[in-house]
């Protein structure tokens, strides 16, 4: 990810940018979403209990 962003700052913005905007975007990022990007662990297992939970109605249901 990093080397992306530092390829694609060189590319658009400038040579020197590509040492510093891949960490700007990173402090950014974790400023917006310090718990990550994606579901925490207490979520996910919700969405399974919750999916697992539908599975069993339709199974006495059948």
């Amino acid at each position: 990810m990093l080397g992306i962003l530092s390829v694609g700052a060189n590319t658009f913005i400038g040579s020197q940018a590509s040492d510093w905007f891949p960490f700007v975007v990173v402090v950014a990022v974790l400023l917006i979403a310090p718990n990550g990007l994606f579901a925490s662990g207490d979520s996910v297992r919700t969405l399974w209990a919750a999916i697992a939970h539908r599975n069993d109605r339709a199974g006495a249901k059948a």
